[in-house]
């Protein structure tokens, strides 16, 4: 919902509606007692201790018919009188105008309890122009139809009663400014106004039927423009408003963004066709409560901003203009806001020329804004919303020289199920395996990542537009990992210390409590394509499921419950089954993980597409009952018990010569080894458990760790 900052156009427009009514109203009254120019001329002598003083060119009055003319009439304040008047007595704005034309039928003047009264049919007022000039803070003290009672009591002070069937107000400009600072706060460009049953005395405040003395208000606006630091931030076109349908129609709203005082500003939205229906006035006017039924908008396009002008750390900084703070400040603390139903069926996002970032059409709904203060909608949005429902057709993000491009699809989050749903995701490299590879000088990590059906539950809708993810628990209905990496290059050189999965949950920018992540269905492979032996080995996780718990790094609720537990289940290519579970310690300094797992019965030779291209061994014959593992670790090592029961184990150990692909057998090595190797365990009926411990070579990942780990108790349980 965008609420224009200034908030004094509709008090604008009615002080100076009643101003000049009452003012010509005045004239009259004396051109009917006296009939002469000069007696009007001395009524208008004693305003001179009045803030305000009257003049015009022409004037024509028929007393048969109560009809009169008057032409160049001009209102003008004193403002030098200001300062005699006590502070909390002066008006929030004194007004100074110039009228083309008024023209006046059926005017009655009369008298009732020592106060003269003015009755008539109708008033015309055509082509004001009208100055507003701000002299203090729009504040929750304030009462608008108090206030604009006073001025009419100040500047007409004999009279006590104003009433008419009708008047009409023509091609109507204002333009409002700081007193202070002469900083522009709004203008209006060729308003057409008409008042229905306009009374003013001193009862009628109290009359609810009424909003600023009228019983029925309609306008239109060719132009509403709010400023900003002297630039014009806030743009309405062709403005409609009827009190009977208490309905306000904008053709065109343009929204400019700015970062600070001297920035020149980018265009952010461009909205056509809002509608804003059941408009309270008699709330807006008197209790500074924007009470609206619904807002609707079937056409909005919102422009990507330069980077340098983004809202930082998921949070929108808006920079006021120091010069105009209080009166901004005034408006936001002074007006309350309730809102049923906000409609954005169809935004689209429009990106810069050289965009990174392509957005679908976008559907915004919101239900149910209640807060006391303007201000506190744009600190906290989300805590004064009942719902929010928002939902983004498609993203694609395609960085520029960079290496993958992110999609997601779908997207729906909503505040009261407290749901995100994602109905694809997807990270996928930029570049081949062989290119990416020869992109860098050491080996590197590529990513193919595909995800299907996300939900996240329980999520808090507040925290995560605050740049939070908070949630009771995230699930996927299936995932596809790809990972390879070419070993011919060298390590890079750099330590890898404090990359363990906790470690980087814990390193993130921004705050994480996750319950539990259930993933049922994942396919995971590891690939390793050597470039210059040309060899490619692949090792498959298939039916893999992940369920892992507490995944925070919040301090408060680590010092609660410090161990984030992942619990797994697969079947390494397709055919060796195995289970067990990861748990990390998130208090440690020092990354402490324990890691245990289970395989089942299989045949050994199902390894022979990992062990041939990788290790350049072929398993013969074996079978393997079982195995199991233990371990615990930190940054720098791991160490546990191990346990690998198989039997009849024989293997051929392989060579390849260079840019040859065949592996050939070599045939004494080969006998040696198995010389070597024990053929099966248990030997005698007495099962060999092995204690193991690997040191981590500090450039490599956690699961290198692990995989290291194993395959030291794999060699110590066959050697003899």
């Amino acid at each position: 919902m965008s609420t224009p900052k200034k908030p004094n156009s509709y008090l604008a427009k009615a002080i100076v509606a009643i101003t000049l009514v009452a003012g010509v109203y005045y004239v009259i009254q004396h051109l009917r007692t006296a009939k002469k120019e000069r007696i009007i001329q001395t009524a208008l002598t004693n305003l001179r201790d009045s803030l305000y003083t009257f003049s015009y060119d022409y004037f024509q009055y028929d007393d048969s018919q109560g009809n009169a003319v008057l032409r160049d009439v001009t209102i003008t304040p004193d403002t030098s009188l200001l300062s005699k008047v006590p502070a909390k007595q002066r008006p929030s704005a004194l007004v100074e105008a110039h009228i083309g034309t008024i023209t006046m039928k059926g005017v009655r003047l009369g008298e009732a309890n020592g106060e003269r009264q003015i009755i008539g049919d109708s008033i015309i007022i055509s082509c004001p122009q009208v100055k507003l000039l701000g002299v203090k803070s729009f504040d929750k003290s304030i009462l608008i139809e108090q206030e604009a009672h006073t001025l009419y009591k100040e500047l007409f002070n004999k009279f006590g009663l104003l009433k008419l069937k009708y008047a009409q107000i023509d091609s109507f400009s204002l333009y409002s400014q700081s007193m202070a600072t002469g900083n522009p706060n709004f203008r209006i460009i060729n308003a057409h106004i008409s008042l229905e049953d306009v009374l003013i005395d001193d009862e009628s405040q109290k009359d609810t039927t009424r909003i600023f003395f009228c019983k029925e208000a309609a306008f239109k606006v060719d132009s509403f423009v709010g400023f900003n630091n002297n630039r014009e931030e806030l743009t309405l076109q062709n403005i409609r408003f009827t009190g009977r349908d208490k309905s306000v129609e904008i053709e065109r709203v343009l929204l400019n963004y700015f970062k600070g005082g001297k920035d020149t500003g980018n265009l952010f939205l461009d909205a056509s066709a809002l509608e804003i229906i059941g408009v309270n006035t008699n709330e807006v006017i008197q209790r500074k409560n924007l009470r609206v039924d619904s807002i609707l908008c079937k056409a909005i396009k919102v422009f990507e901003l330069p980077k340098e002008k983004v809202f930082t750390s998921g949070k929108i900084k808006i920079e006021q203009d120091e010069t105009d703070e209080d009166t901004v400040t005034g408006f936001r603390n002074a007006y309350s806001v309730q809102l049923a139903h906000l409609g954005l069926p169809a935004v689209t996002f429009v990106p810069l020329e050289k965009s990174s970032l392509e957005i679908g059409t976008v559907s915004l709904i919101i239900n149910g804004v209640n807060s006391d203060k303007v201000g506190d909608m744009e600190k906290n949005p989300l805590r004064n919303i009942e719902e929010v429902d928002l939902s983004i057709r498609s993203m694609k993000i395609k960085p520029r020289n960079q290496f993958y491009n992110y999609g997601f699809k779908d997207l729906n989050v909503n505040s009261v199920k407290r749901k995100l749903t994602i109905a694809r995701v997807h990270i996928l490299p930029v570049l081949s395996e062989k290119a990416f590879a020869d992109s860098f000088m050491y080996q590197k990590d590529r990513f193919d990542v595909r995800a299907k059906d996300i939900s996240i539950e329980g999520i808090g809708v507040e925290e995560l537009f605050e740049n939070k993810l908070i949630a009771d628990k995230m699930t996927a209905g299936s995932v596809q990992a790809g990972i390879s990496r070419d070993p011919d290059k060298p390590l890079e050189q750099i330590s890898r210390v404090g990359n363990y999965p906790s470690q980087m949950l814990l390193d993130l920018d921004i705050p994480v409590n996750v319950r539990e992540i259930v993933l049922p269905s994942c396919d995971v492979s590891y690939t390793e394509r050597r470039s210059r032996r040309r060899r490619t080995g692949t090792v498959r996780f298939v039916n893999t499921s992940l369920h892992a718990t507490n995944i925070t790094n919040i301090e408060e609720l680590i010092r609660r419950d410090s161990k984030l537990q992942v619990n797994y289940s697969s079947k390494i290519q397709n055919s060796v089954p195995i289970e067990g579970e990861f748990v990390f310690d998130l208090k440690s300094e020092d990354g402490k993980f324990t890691a245990s797992g289970t395989m089942g019965a299989f045949d050994a030779r199902s390894l022979n597409s990992i062990s041939v291209p990788l290790a350049l061994i072929r398993l013969k014959t074996g079978y393997v009952d079982k195995m199991n593992f233990n371990f615990k670790g930190d940054d720098l090592h791991a160490e546990g018990n191990f346990l690998m029961a198989y039997r009849n184990m024989k293997l051929e150990v392989l060579r390849q010569k260079e840019n040859d692909e065949v592996a050939k057998r070599r045939g004494l090595v080969s006998l040696l080894a198995n010389m070597l190797i024990l053929d099966s365990n248990p030997i005698d009926g007495n099962l060999r458990k092995v204690n193991v411990q690997h040191n981590r070579n500090i450039h490599k990942s956690f699961f290198n760790l692990l995989w290291k780990t194993i395959f030291a108790g794999i060699k110590k349980t066959l050697e003899r």
